[in-house]
């Protein structure tokens, strides 16, 4: 999963302007957070579960989101959620 394209940042309660992908990855974090990250997630109808996020935990998040084929995310669900989200976790954090 190294090399994956995702967007530029953004906020999350921008995520209307910004237009995700119907269908991929996302991941979310604090600006000013120790954390890396705040959530890491794969979806079917990204616009959902962003709105569903932005209620959950305010619209200053930031995310990135990361296009993939609904097949991809199949396969994706099929593996353990840890091995997935050390996956992505591991990706180069240069891409911000």
């Amino acid at each position: 999963m190294d090399g994956l394209e995702w967007s530029e940042p953004y906020q999350l309660d921008q995520r209307l302007e910004a237009t995700p992908p119907d269908n991929g990855l996302y991941r979310i974090w604090y600006e000013n957070s120790d954390a890396p990250l705040a959530y890491i997630g794969e979806s079917s109808a990204i616009p959902s579960r962003l709105y569903n996020h932005e209620k959950a935990f305010g619209g200053k998040l930031y995310l990135r989101t990361q296009s993939a084929s609904i097949s991809t995310l199949l396969t994706n669900a099929k593996r353990s959620r840890q091995t997935f989200l050390a996956r992505i976790i591991s990706l180069r954090m240069s891409h911000h």
